[in-house]
């Protein structure tokens, strides 16, 4: 009996291992920016409880400046950009909304590849179109935001 469990937890250990190798070799986190560099973005695929997600930060800053976001910690900055989650998962109410970010660090340092105008990137079920009017992200339920120097805008 012992022996059978020790070769079942072997069993799944490697099982375990050669899901993760197979897994490892695709991306799950990045960066990428608008060609004028004044947008850069940072997103994720996990497979743990949070969905995919993008959040795209503007050096020159939301504008006009929002309000402090519901919930956002008084010690926290907000307003360097905007953020969105993948359509939601069965049972999830409120996700795949954009948001506009509340947190203490920047996307603005990522070094990812220059996202052309005209150009779309997609994982995880959000898709970002650059153009020279700005940048546009979307879920699969059509959610959103618009980000430029000029304006931004949540939909």
């Amino acid at each position: 009996m012992r022996r059978l469990l020790l070769a079942s937890l072997v069993l799944a250990f490697v099982v375990a291992i050669g899901e993760a190798t197979a897994d490892s070799s695709a991306p799950r986190y990045g960066t990428f920016r608008t060609p004028s560099g004044n947008i850069v973005c940072v997103w994720g695929i996990d497979d743990g409880p949070y969905p995919p997600f993008v959040r795209c930060d503007i050096r020159s800053g939301l504008v006009p400046f929002p309000a402090r976001p519901r919930g956002c910690p008084r010690d926290s900055d907000y307003g360097q950009g905007l953020q969105l989650l993948a359509v939601p998962r069965t049972g999830e109410r409120g996700r795949g909304v954009a948001t506009v970010v509340c947190a203490g660090d920047t996307a603005l340092g990522g070094s990812g590849p220059t996202l052309a105008y005209g150009s779309t990137f997609r994982r995880g079920g959000i898709s970002c179109t650059s153009a020279r009017l700005g940048l546009t992200c979307r879920n699969l339920a059509g959610r959103g935001f618009f980000l430029s120097r000029e304006r931004w805008r949540i939909f």
